[in-house]
């Protein structure tokens, strides 16, 4: 009589298919939790936005965020990290993923409403500092791009960058740091020379009392320094964790 191997077969490669499955989920690796929430359209519930006390920065209990695509995301999830990193680490925003995830969404929710008019104050500001360059007179040199505003005097330079920073220079060496508000009527010097000193007054005076106190001498070069061959450099390595 003929013995018929077929169940045993079928038997046995069920057996193999379950065994590769198994092996399949036990030795992937694990995805981070920003990963598996980035595959939704993050519209699971949220909240009013966790712990914290800042609600829903338009008020009405929605999660509506402006961004379009990861680049806008990626900005604000780097100023929710350098500003509240507590905050970020609370609620596990990466500096950079998903623009419509229920991480973003959550920190939009806090902190949206400071960002928008942080974000429109800068606009302001950079508008400003464009339009007070063209009244410094013939003795600097300026050039003006959609990302600083560089002056050149002799031998040094100061660039005014539409994020808000400010980077002074000698000879291509970085002197001092800093921010500038309202148009450069105040500069507060966040690192390097005259570290947490503020000039208030118009943008002229600020540069003349900037270059007066800075460079008076010529050695006031910091042992520390970073040469920028391209301006605009600057602009992606000026972010706020270095102050």
């Amino acid at each position: 009589m003929k013995k018929n191997y077929a169940p045993a077969i079928l038997i046995g490669v069920l057996a193999l298919a379950g065994l590769a499955t198994g092996l399949f989920f036990a030795f992937r690796k694990p995805k981070d939790k920003e990963e598996e929430n980035t595959e939704s359209d993050g519209s699971e519930d949220i909240g009013s936005g966790g712990s914290g006390s800042g609600g829903n920065a338009s008020g009405d209990g929605t999660s509506n965020i402006p961004f379009t695509n990861k680049q806008e995301g990626d900005k604000f999830r780097a100023w929710v990290n350098d500003k509240y990193p507590d905050y970020a680490k609370q609620i596990d925003l990466d500096r950079s993923g998903s623009y419509n995830n229920a991480y973003i969404k959550k920190a939009w929710q806090k902190y949206g409403q400071e960002y928008t008019a942080e974000q429109l104050a800068l606009v302001a500001s950079f508008s400003a500092i464009k339009s007070a360059v063209d009244n410094l007179g013939s003795v600097f040199t300026v050039t003006k791009t959609l990302e600083y505003v560089k002056i050149i005097k002799d031998n040094y330079k100061m660039l005014f960058y539409s994020n808000g920073r400010l980077i002074a220079m000698s000879g291509g060496n970085d002197i001092y740091r800093g921010m500038y508000y309202d148009g450069g009527k105040k500069l507060l010097i966040t690192s390097g020379l005259n570290k947490g000193k503020t000039f208030n007054g118009t943008f002229a005076e600020n540069i003349m009392n900037s270059l007066k106190s800075n460079f008076a001498d010529g050695d006031l070069v910091e042992e520390v320094s970073v040469d920028y061959t391209d301006e605009s450099e600057g602009m992606s390595n000026f972010g706020q964790t270095i102050f």
